[in-house]
């Protein structure tokens, strides 16, 4: 790392030290790729790999915002982010995490700002 990187760490941390890790809160996305097939694949010894058929790469995603404070006492609930409005494997139904829609199913301003009104700040 360089000089001024662990310097800037090093900033954070002690205004970080200045208050209770109870109080102290990190949110964080990662994607969902729901249904990306496997990159490789076993095959028996009888199997010719010229045979094998690929398939292409699907870019269907969901987001899933996840927060907790510093001493993981506090977990705040899971937000999912996805494309549509009104998904039709929800419509009806109890859904156990709340649900956001956003075209490309990122956690973009407008979707972060209503996680935290709509969640964070209530928990």
């Amino acid at each position: 790392m360089t000089p001024v990187l662990i310097q800037k760490l090093e900033e954070l941390k002690q205004l970080i030290d200045k208050y209770a890790y109870k109080n102290v809160y990190n949110m964080d996305k990662t994607g969902l790729f729901y249904p990306l097939i496997p990159l490789y694949t076993l095959l028996l010894p009888t199997e010719d790999p010229s045979t094998t058929q690929g398939k292409k790469v699907t870019k269907d995603c969901l987001t899933l915002a996840v927060c907790s404070n510093a001493n993981g006492m506090h977990k705040i609930p899971l937000q999912l982010v996805g494309k549509p409005k009104k998904p039709a494997c929800i419509v009806g139904k109890e859904w156990p995490l709340p649900y956001c829609a956003q075209k490309n199913a990122w956690m973009d301003t407008s979707t972060f700002m209503k996680w935290s009104d709509e969640i964070f700040y209530p928990c």
